[in-house]
Parts: structure tokens; sequence; C-alpha cells
């Protein structure tokens, strides 16, 4: 392992013999990343990033499926954040968890998301919403906060309408009013006309209402929206 690791620095970008040692040591990393020792394959990881960070993940996407070190797969992740694709996601997925240690995994997933298309990250809050009990409000945000972001950018008028009204039934259901309402807003203004403003509201009263205690200044704010509709 140690000798690994010298092999390694040999390979980052500051070494003077970076491009020589690459095309020697690369092959030996590969093999490496089988080893039985964590230290071995940990040291044969850096290696290959080191070299090339896309070939990395290709070859170490198939080595270390099945990797067992915390420690490994933590770099697998940031290295998927950085340069991973659509096809890192379901690996990616097996390592989610409610606990603070798949973090960095989830942080991977959302940088992939946000190089993807709409349709994938609505993919996505349909996998989550198939089973929300297992994702924290704050994941469910930031996933809808990339639908959004996406659906934005790409003109998709639906896609964006059903990011915000799913970011502000997440808000008023969390207590959150003033982000509840900054949505609110957004969907209002985005209306065509006062019949549509006027069901969009009173849709958005009616979700907020489901709630088991909802905030007054949130229902005051949609009643008043609404009333200002039909004046």
């Amino acid at each position: 392992a140690e000798l690994l690791g010298s092999m390694a620095r040999l390979c980052a970008e500051r070494s003077k013999c970076r491009v020589q040692a690459g095309k020697l040591y690369r092959p030996v990393f590969e093999k490496a990343l089988g080893d039985e020792l964590e230290a071995v394959r940990q040291a044969a990881l850096d290696g290959l990033v080191n070299i090339d960070k896309a070939v990395a993940m290709r070859r170490a996407r198939a080595a270390l499926a099945d990797e067992s070190s915390a420690a490994i797969r933590a770099k697998l992740a940031d290295l998927a954040g950085e340069v991973g694709g659509q096809e890192d996601l379901e690996w990616l997925a097996k390592g989610l968890t409610a606990n603070d240690e798949s973090e960095p995994v989830w942080q991977a997933v959302l940088k992939i998301l946000r190089r993807s298309t709409a349709d994938v990250v609505a993919a996505w809050v349909e996998r989550v919403e198939a089973d929300p009990v297992q994702w924290s409000v704050e994941r469910r945000v930031s996933l809808l906060a990339a639908l959004e972001q996406k659906a934005q950018g790409e003109n998709k008028p639906e896609k964006l309408r059903e990011a915000r009204t799913k970011l502000f039934c997440l808000y008023a259901s969390s207590g959150d009013t003033a982000r509840a309402l900054e949505y609110a807003n957004a969907l209002w203004e985005t209306a065509k006309d006062g019949p549509e403003k006027s069901a969009l509201t009173a849709g958005l009263l009616d979700r907020c209402l489901e709630a088991a205690n909802p905030a007054a200044d949130l229902v005051g704010g949609l009643v008043e929206k609404l009333l200002s509709v039909q004046d």
C-alpha cells in the first residue's frame, strides 16, 4: 500500500513526471482495485483519480461495486459527484439511508441530477414520493429545488408548476410560512388570468388546510389572494 501510495503521488497534478508515471502505473492501479487489503484498494483508487477522474470512475464503478470500506465508498461518492453520470445514480441509490453517513452519497446524487435533464430529476421526485417516510424534508426540498431549476432552464412550465406546488406543500407542512408564501406568490404570478389564479389559490388553500395545524398567517395570506381575485 505504501508503494502504491508513492506511485499515486507521482501521478498527481504537480508531479513533473505525471504523464510518464500515469502510462506506466495505470495497469498496476487497475489490478490493485481488486486487492483484498483496503489500504491497497484506496491507494489504487487515488492513483487512478490522479491520472484521469473519468477513467477512474469507469474502472471503479465495476471493480468496487460491492466495496465494504466506508472510506472508499465515500471517495467513490465524491468522485461520482464530480464526474459521474446518470448511469451512476442506481448504485449510489443503494447507499442512501436516513442516517447522516449517507449524506456524501446524497450530495453526489444531487450533483449528478443537476447535470441531468428535468425529466431525470422528475423521475427521482416520483421515486422519493413513493416512499416519503424514508426521506427527510431537507432532502426532498433539495430535490424539488433541482427540478424547479431544471424546469425553468428547459422552459417546461408544467414541471415548474409541479415543483413549486410541491415545495409550497412541504414548506407549509413543516411550518415555514415565509417560504410557503414565497412559492404561493411565484405560482400566483405565473397564472394567466383571474379564473386560473382563483383556482390555483383555492387549490393551495385546500392543501394548506389538510395539515394538522395550518399556520394562520399562511391561511390568511391565501384567503386574501383568493378574495382579491374574486373582487
